[in-house]
């Protein structure tokens, strides 16, 4: 009965551990960029199917594809959030930093 408890326990936190951080085929675009209340920060022109963001600090930080859809919102500091669409799009993933100030974020996008 233990040893059934600590396989649940260790598949639990692998499967959090896994949701928790980007997979391999990400590529990062901004790692800890500045970006200042209500600003945004756009990555390189290329084709995307996701764009994921993650704050540092206290800020709320956005995902989102310039001209292509609306944005994905952190609804608690240090969140990973993305937006996902159905298909690939040549564009820029971006960061918006939601907050009233200055704040740190790193970005994500998925060919």
């Amino acid at each position: 009965m233990r040893r059934s408890g600590i396989t649940s326990l260790l598949a639990t936190l692998g499967c959090t551990l896994a949701l928790a951080t980007p997979s391999a085929s990400a590529v990062e675009y901004f790692h800890h960029v500045g970006i200042g209340g209500g600003g945004n920060a756009f990555g390189p022109f290329v084709t995307v199917r996701v764009s994921e963001t993650v704050g540092y600090g206290q800020g709320l930080g956005c995902a989102g594809i310039r001209s292509i859809a609306g944005v994905v919102c952190e609804s608690r500091p240090g969140e990973f959030v993305a937006l996902v669409l159905g298909g690939d799009v040549r564009s820029e993933p971006y960061i918006h930093n939601h907050s009233t100030f200055e704040s740190f974020f790193n970005g994500y996008y998925y060919p």
